[in-house]
């Protein structure tokens, strides 16, 4: 579990790069921490917004939802 802060800063930096191109995020990160949680190796992610649920849909200009 031990890395160098290097690799941390790499893991962090292409993490938001991949997250600032894709529209469908709109609860960004804004760090991470590598953690033992309950026995187990885990990472979490920093955001700065309470994570309101998993589906959003979408519309057309009436209001009709056309997705998901």
């Amino acid at each position: 579990m031990k890395e160098k802060i290097e690799e941390i800063a790499k893991s962090i930096k292409r993490h938001r790069e991949l997250e600032m191109t894709a529209p469908d995020i709109t609860n960004k990160d804004v760090a991470g921490s590598k953690v033992n949680y309950n026995g187990q190796n885990q990472q979490f992610w920093i955001v700065n917004y309470e994570n309101k649920g998993g589906i959003r849909f979408t519309g057309d200009i009436t209001g009709s939802v056309t997705g998901t």
